[in-house]
């Protein structure tokens, strides 16, 4: 009988560190896509919007069929949908991976099973339109991402407009402190500390 040789343990994880880091390296050298500087040139130069205590000033985006907002003040960018790079041994929780951004890697985690939104149960098609939302993490360990179905940009809502959370909010509703009626949809705007909390426990 042939025992478990700790050392081919200690080889995999050494193979795989440095298949991770190959990785690296290459998304680190490749040029940006096209138009990516251009787009973000011009959102760096755009004025900022004053702020008021009367208005939340939300980022909104679709997650298969539910429609959510998180505050700006939270976001560091929302980029384009680029390759998320599995981290071996990491399978099967809400960790999704790592993915590039700005040369930085940074955990992508999988928003779907975070809000409990049933994909087969709630339909909904990621489209083109589907984007990276990178958001500083509530303990200051440093940048969490996930997947957006679509984005619908920044919107200041007044907070007269928010309202308590039906039952159309899905299951995300754990997640969410309010809700606003946007172009006939509902949506649920998201605890900033509880959802950044709920992101870095990925690692739980």
């Amino acid at each position: 009988m042939t025992g478990h040789d700790p050392g081919e343990d200690d080889q995999a994880q050494q193979a795989d560190s440095r298949s991770l880091a190959d990785e690296a390296r290459r998304l680190f050298d490749r040029p940006p896509p096209p138009g990516y500087l251009e787009e973000w040139a011009a959102v760096l130069a755009a004025p900022e919007a004053e702020e008021s205590s009367d208005v939340a000033s939300l980022l909104v985006f679709r997650v298969a069929r539910s429609w959510l907002a998180i505050p700006t003040s939270t976001l560091v960018e929302v980029a384009e949908s680029r390759p998320i790079h599995r981290v071996p041994h990491r399978v099967g929780g809400l960790l999704r991976g790592l993915i590039n951004i700005r040369g930085r890697l940074s955990p992508c985690v999988d928003v779907l099973r975070l809000l409990s939104i049933d994909v087969a149960a709630t339909g909904g098609e990621p489209g083109e339109g589907r984007r990276v939302v990178v958001a500083e993490g509530a303990r200051g360990t440093g940048w969490v991402a996930f997947e957006a179905d679509e984005v619908a940009g920044v919107h200041l809502v007044p907070v007269e407009r928010l309202r308590g959370l039906p039952s159309t909010v899905e299951r995300a509703e754990g997640h969410c402190e309010a809700t606003f009626r946007w172009r006939e949809q509902t949506v649920g705007v998201l605890d900033p500390g509880r959802f950044l909390d709920a992101m870095e426990a990925f690692d739980r």
